[in-house]
């Protein structure tokens, strides 16, 4: 099994440098696809490139995660890799995180032989909440299935893009792993969760409230996440019976809570619910690509 691990970034801080260093000896090759640096001070991926020799692929503008992916795993299927690791430039895999999760693919096999395996995906740990994010379904000796695997961290047969497509670069960002995957399923490949397997990742800078006797957790999104939130949140409800009925209850839930927590929780309500409206009208509207800037 031949992986070359795709790295996407856009204007990284130092944790790209554990990024690299956690996964450099587990893979055969890395590809980092920078989306851009538009921040003061030294771009860090220009020491990482001194230092480790790693092919960079720059594009001039930020093209959205699903471009950037794209771009990378093409890179790698041309050099004749059959596996690609997709990772976040916040992300750090644990020290036998790939090998981990191809025994579990070989343990998996050897008793469901025929059953066509697309992606394996390790445990995600949210280092912002202190917890597990996913432990899948229907477990056996440490493995499990899941519907949707994020994106950091996932190990992507090559066969999946030939038969699937690729990612879908309208969405540009959020809901990209979703959409994906949910293609694949319907293509007849399966995704497995190594629970061994574990990915350190920050998901989004999180803040604990209370409200009467309960502790939630609000996400903190920026403008324009809350933007891609809403209205690829309208992509997946519009497309839930071709890909996943589960969304037609998911998406209104999530969009009504969102919206309840901006309101409680926001800094900035008034700028971040213009976002939300916007994405909300163009997601019905079908307007995708990258998001034109909401006047504040």
């Amino acid at each position: 099994m031949r992986i070359c691990a795709v790295i996407v970034t856009y204007n990284p801080g130092n944790s790209i440098f554990a990024c690299v260093s956690s996964i450099k000896d587990q893979v055969e090759e890395i590809v980092i696809i920078d989306n851009g640096f538009t921040v003061n001070g030294p771009d860090p991926i220009d020491d990482i490139v001194k230092k480790n020799g790693i092919m960079v692929i720059r594009n001039r503008e930020n093209l959205g995660i699903a471009t950037a992916l794209n771009i990378g795993i093409r890179y790698a299927l041309d050099r004749g890799y059959d596996w690609v690791l997709t990772l976040d430039q916040d992300s750090i895999a644990s020290g036998d995180m790939v090998k981990l999760m191809t025994s579990s693919l070989d343990e998996f096999l050897k008793s469901n032989r025929g059953v066509k395996i697309g992606i394996i995906a390790p445990t995600p740990y949210d280092i912002n909440a202190g917890k597990f994010l996913s432990r899948g379904e229907a477990s056996d000796r440490g493995i499990a299935y899941l519907k949707v695997a994020r994106t950091t961290g996932s190990l992507i047969c090559g066969d999946v893009f030939k038969s699937t497509g690729f990612y879908n670069e309208k969405l540009f960002l959020y809901y990209v792993d979703d959409e994906f995957c949910l293609r694949a399923g319907k293509c007849g490949y399966k995704i497995l969760l190594a629970r061994q397997a574990v990915i350190f990742h920050e998901e989004g800078k999180k803040e604990f409230h209370n409200i009467l006797f309960w502790k939630v957790m609000y996400d903190n999104y920026s403008p324009e996440a809350i933007y891609y939130i809403f209205r690829n949140g309208i992509y997946m409800f519009r497309n839930s019976l071709g890909l996943g009925p589960v969304y037609i209850v998911f998406i209104p839930f999530r969009l009504f809570r969102d919206t309840w927590f901006i309101l409680l929780f926001s800094k900035n309500k008034a700028n971040d619910l213009k976002h939300a409206v916007k994405g909300f009208a163009h997601g019905l509207a079908g307007q995708f690509g990258r998001l034109v800037s909401v006047k504040q």
